[in-house]
């Protein structure tokens, strides 16, 4: 029962992909971000400056390189172009998408996989997310695939799973730095100390997975910090994320209920299924714990920041989506056995 709803979910994700694609070079690089990102990759690739991000010819650590590394592999692939440049962001959309659609699948129905796929690609954030170049995407993608690597490897304690978190924490601290492995890192330890799970917890913290991840995301910050000094560790470390912590940097979104309503626009077109939420948690209260864990760290950690973007929460998009699609699953199945009863009792 769960092949038809499945095809045509993936059917409908499939052409969101392809309408994606055609708007990427519908418009300029107008966004002063955009613009910022795509200059910053240009010159690190006409100055083969691999390890520096340069901005009018000075280093400049506003994030770390890795997208700047994709859009400049993009530029060298197919030219300096705005859909060029928008590639990037919208490959990870799209990567986003179907980590979902793969993980639910190990997990779910896979109708139910492919639901959550569907909200996610063409909820307002997510596809607003995947026609711009900023480093969110790529960032909100990582910890996703993280994040689902983990509760695999919770389950089935499979280390390949942990090497798998491992490469992606280290992706996404390359992408916006330590931020990553402070979500991480507290979600997993919360579900864990939710779940009673002292053995896992060990595991978990005591696990060659470090390893991995020292050797993948700490080269580019010792050679940032060695070759740079303060001009890398105050501009990054202290300016761009502490003081993003502790200052505002647009005091007018700094309200308690600036990313609830973000939350709530982002998930149209399909906000109105939040009235089928609660629904299946009985049923999948492991997963459910875990993706409500997710959740609530990501809203949390950029809450407590006083400096709020929207693109900030993205990362919680993917697990909102999958238990969206749990929620209306079990609310549907629930109504058609009400249904048969009303029937039967007639």
């Amino acid at each position: 029962p769960d092949r038809p709803p499945a095809a045509v979910y993936l059917v409908a994700l499939a052409a969101t992909t392809l309408v994606l694609g055609l708007t990427l070079g519908a418009l300029p690089l107008t966004d002063p971000d955009e613009v910022f990102y795509a200059q910053t990759a240009r010159e690190m690739r006409a100055a083969s400056s691999l390890l520096t991000p340069l901005l009018f010819g000075q280093p400049q650590f506003e994030k770390p390189p890795l997208t700047y590394w994709l859009a400049a592999a993009s530029f060298a692939a197919f030219g300096e172009h705005p859909w060029s440049a928008r590639l990037v962001p919208a490959l990870f959309g799209v990567l986003g998408a179907l980590a979902t659609f793969l993980f639910g699948r190990r997990v779910l129905p896979a109708g139910v996989a492919a639901l959550g796929a569907l909200v996610l690609m063409t909820s307002l954030a997510w596809l607003g997310q995947s026609i711009a170049l900023l480093t969110d995407m790529v960032f909100a993608t990582c910890l996703a695939g993280a994040s689902f690597a983990f509760y695999l490897w919770y389950g089935r304690r499979r280390s390949a799973f942990l090497h798998g978190f491992a490469v992606l924490a280290a992706l996404a601290v390359l992408t916006k730095g330590p931020v990553a492995l402070v979500l991480l890192l507290a979600a997993s330890l919360l579900f864990l100390l939710l779940r009673r799970e002292r053995v896992a917890i060990t595991a978990f913290l005591v696990h060659p997975w470090w390893l991995v991840f020292l050797v993948l995301a700490a080269p580019w910050y010792l050679h940032a910090t060695l070759v740079h000094g303060r001009a890398f560790t105050w501009e990054f470390l202290v300016h761009d994320n502490w003081h993003r912590v502790v200052r505002a940097e647009h005091p007018g979104l700094d309200r308690w209920y600036f990313y609830p309503a973000v939350v709530l626009a982002g998930t149209l077109p399909w906000t109105g299924l939040f009235a089928f939420l609660g629904a299946g948690l009985r049923e999948h209260r492991v997963l459910c714990t875990w993706l409500l864990t997710w959740i609530g760290t990501v809203f949390a950690v950029f809450s407590l920041a006083h400096s709020k973007l929207a693109s900030y929460v993205l990362p919680l998009f993917p697990a909102l989506a999958l238990l969206l699609a749990i929620s209306v699953a079990a609310g549907a199945a629930s109504a058609r056995r009400r249904s048969a009863a009303a029937a039967v009792a007639a």
